[in-house]
């Protein structure tokens, strides 16, 4: 008799199973923001708040505890399974079969980059579902933990979305079907209005949620005028471009930039016959800057006057010394000795016109001493 008392006692009072020792322990995977932001703040739903002390600490929506029983807030379990003081309980006095949602509704008033949270007691697996600002989501594995004693089996779940420029967190829902304990949500967020920033912290705080760049308005007036400056002068080079190839096209029939032209002329070989029937390798500037014209000039040149100049060349000389005067026009004292390869005689002297060993010779014989007219010229007395 006394047995079956004991046990309808025990049916009549569920004791939570927080223990699996089937289930593994892993961490969800998430993003933690390394830095603290300027003007973060952060809130943390304690319920311990109020006179009573089980009051909420924040102005997080929490699930009623009206919803079909399985919600319940007191401090039953503080101490144990993560929990500190009063907390949530989940799925209240319920162990397996269909799930149930707990939806969790953050502040509108605060854009929210971080979400996080203590769930403990996790016999079965489960999920936890993020709603974004612009009404993407994303869900994350909450598993099963293993029990290796009351004080350990409890997981600390974080959701950061911090680098994502003008994205923002406004509700969390937890899917489970099993008994379990939430304590300690925390959120965060930057206060753009808080007094103890400056004027371009705000600015740049407030820029930096909506765009995702840390500057003031001035900053960013700066960096889109050269931004625009910038792709102002890629539009204009591109275009530059564009036209270079298209008069290259129109002219050689490739399209191609003026350096890919240059360098092509500059080293392209074209065989080339000359008047004289001979070839010869040239490559397209020495085609184009007149070389094989000159060529040409200097073969008939060479062949009628015994020298190998262009007719610019000899026009240069002769303009320039006019050697008429002298014997075959060669001025030896002056650029006439440009033409020649060699001299050969007695007296190169004999070719400008007085053959000055001959006359030295000429003076002695009569008598008279060459230097005594060091000092004079006698030949321009």
């Amino acid at each position: 008799m006394f047995f079956r008392i004991c046990l309808a006692l025990f049916l009549a009072v569920p004791i939570p199973a927080f223990a699996d020792e089937t289930t593994t322990t892993t961490t969800t995977s998430t993003t933690t923001t390394t830095t603290i932001p300027e003007g973060q703040v952060v809130e943390t739903e304690t319920f311990d708040g109020g006179v009573s002390g089980n009051d909420q600490t924040t102005d997080i929506v929490i699930p009623e505890e009206e919803n079909n029983n399985l919600v319940n807030i007191d401090d039953t379990w503080s101490g144990l399974y993560g929990m500190d003081g009063t907390h949530i309980e989940l799925e209240y006095q319920k162990h397996s079969g269909s799930t149930n949602d707990y939806t969790f509704t953050l502040p509108e008033e605060h854009d929210i980059y971080e979400v996080g949270f203590t769930i403990g007691a996790v016999n079965n697996a489960g999920t936890v579902e993020y709603t974004h600002s612009d009404d993407t989501t994303q869900t994350n594995d909450i598993d099963a933990q293993t029990y290796s004693g009351d004080n350990t089996m409890f997981e600390d779940i974080v959701y950061n979305i911090y680098d994502q420029a003008n994205l923002f967190i406004d509700k969390f829902v937890i899917t489970i079907n099993d008994w379990s304990l939430v304590d300690d949500i925390e959120i965060k967020y930057i206060d753009i209005t808080t007094t103890t920033l400056d004027p371009l912290t705000i600015q740049r705080n407030a820029n930096f949620a909506s765009y995702g760049i840390s500057e003031t308005d001035e900053e960013k007036s700066i960096r889109e005028e050269e931004e625009a400056i910038i792709v102002q002068q890629q539009i204009e080079y591109q275009q530059a471009v564009e036209n270079e190839m298209a008069a290259n096209a129109e002219e050689t029939g490739l399209l191609e930039t003026n350096y890919e032209r240059e360098y092509r002329e500059a080293t392209e070989i074209i065989v080339v016959v000359l008047d004289d029937g001979s070839e010869g390798e040239y490559t397209q500037n020495e085609i184009q800057d007149g070389t094989i014209d000159r060529e040409n000039q200097r073969a008939v040149n060479e062949e009628l006057y015994g020298v190998a100049l262009t007719d610019e060349q000899i026009e240069k000389y002769l303009s320039s010394e006019k050697p008429y005067d002298c014997c075959g026009s060669l001025k030896a004292e002056g650029s006439g000795i440009r033409l020649l390869k060699r001299l050969t005689g007695n007296d190169p002297n004999t070719l400008i016109g007085l053959p000055l060993i001959q006359l030295t010779s000429m003076l002695i014989n009569e008598g008279v001493d060459p230097f005594d007219f060091q000092n004079t010229n006698p030949l321009r007395q």
